[in-house]
């Protein structure tokens, strides 16, 4: 479990450094997903790509599902579930409170959670 937390935190760490290179940048690829105010950027695709590679690399047995439309199928029931950026629309409008979301799950629930606020530095494990 260390090992799948430590990857959860790196992942989050990564797809953050992403973001902030993004952040403050007037918004490119903009579109909605399940309603007009549900948007989505070209900053949230490339945060999820970067997690997806990286997690793809470290545990290419596990699945995963990303807000952003990745789907890839796995060998067993773990499962990574993936929000690039949570808060889009408050990144966007350059409000601070936006977050990257990386979870591992089971058959039986939860494994490890992790939320990565790094334009406030405050991380959430559980």
């Amino acid at each position: 479990m260390k090992g799948d937390l430590e990857l959860a935190l790196r992942a989050a760490r990564e797809a953050g450094e992403l973001l902030l290179g993004f952040y403050g940048l007037e918004p490119e690829g903009l579109g909605s997903k399940s309603s007009e105010t549900d948007l989505v950027s070209d900053a949230d695709r490339e945060a999820e790509r970067v997690i997806r590679e990286l997690l793809s690399a470290e545990r290419p047995d596990d699945g995963l599902v990303g807000e952003e439309g990745s789907r890839i199928e796995g060998e067993h029931s773990r499962r990574w579930v993936v929000d690039p950026l949570d808060g889009t629309t408050n990144y966007l409008y350059r409000y601070r409170a936006w977050c990257v979301s990386v979870a591992l799950e089971d058959g039986d629930g939860a494994l490890v959670g992790v939320l990565t606020a790094i334009v406030l530095l405050v991380r959430a494990i559980s």
